[in-house]
């Protein structure tokens, strides 16, 4: 289902801008008065929402344009986000459809995983011009509750991402690090940087070859902003290539 009413300029939405900006009819923005009056226009049957993200003043507003499902962003995962969406929106059999395929998904992609990656404790590491990013316990949830990898020491500690520097990347003792390198100048030398530093090459992932180069764009989105089904059925299918060519 296509929302009639969105937004759709977030810097990490550009896949559905791409897709969807002639389909969404009233295109939404970050200003609680321009959205309400927009949304008083388009008169929507119903509204999913964020629930820690709106003021509660703002959600008895939203309550008196239409019936309301409020997501829980932090109290609630993925697959509980979209069967209470399919829910409200009378689609539960669609939504139980898409999750029973994505689980037949994962099941391919195992038998492609590497013995070293299915064994090993990871760390997935993101490079950017502001620098390294570890991915916490609930941003890896297609490697750590999908696939079943065992996450590295002080993985649990991190909910979605955090910054570090490369010397604190032995802490996480990681037997297999998997790495996303933005494409800009800035990132690529972040990278190289790293990849020469003494720090890095003493990692025991490192000294065993047992890290992983990703080129696929959804591992530098946000996952706090993007902790969604059809994000990580696109992270699913990337680590798919990215084993499946080897």
């Amino acid at each position: 289902m296509i929302p009639f009413a969105a937004p759709i300029d977030q810097f990490w939405t550009d896949d559905y801008h791409r897709k969807y900006r002639y389909d969404v009819k009233v295109a939404l923005s970050h200003d609680y008065d321009f959205n309400l009056k927009a949304l008083m226009r388009a008169r929507p049957d119903r509204i999913v929402a964020l629930d820690e993200m709106i003021p509660e003043e703002e959600k008895e507003k939203l309550r008196h344009i239409a019936p309301v499902l409020f997501l829980s962003w932090h109290g609630e995962d993925w697959r509980q986000h979209l069967r209470r969406t399919a829910r409200f929106l009378d689609r539960e059999n669609e939504g139980e459809r898409w999750l029973l395929r994505y689980e037949e998904k994962v099941e391919s992609v195992l038998h492609h995983l590497p013995h070293s990656f299915q064994q090993g404790k990871l760390i997935s590491l993101s490079v950017s011009p502001r620098g390294i990013q570890i991915w916490g316990r609930r941003a890896g949830t297609v490697f750590y509750d999908d696939l079943k990898i065992a996450p590295a020491s002080g993985v649990e500690q991190i909910e979605f991402t955090r910054y570090v520097e490369a010397e604190q990347l032995a802490a996480f003792d990681a037997d297999v690090i998997i790495v996303s390198v933005m494409k800009d100048h800035l990132s690529q030398m972040v990278w190289e940087r790293l990849q020469h530093a003494e720090s890095w090459k003493q990692l025991h992932a490192v000294r065993n070859r047992h890290v992983y180069l990703t080129q696929g764009g959804h591992w530098l989105s946000e996952p706090i902003l993007e902790h969604t089904a059809n994000r990580h059925e696109l992270l699913l299918q990337e680590v798919n290539l990215l084993f499946s060519a080897r």
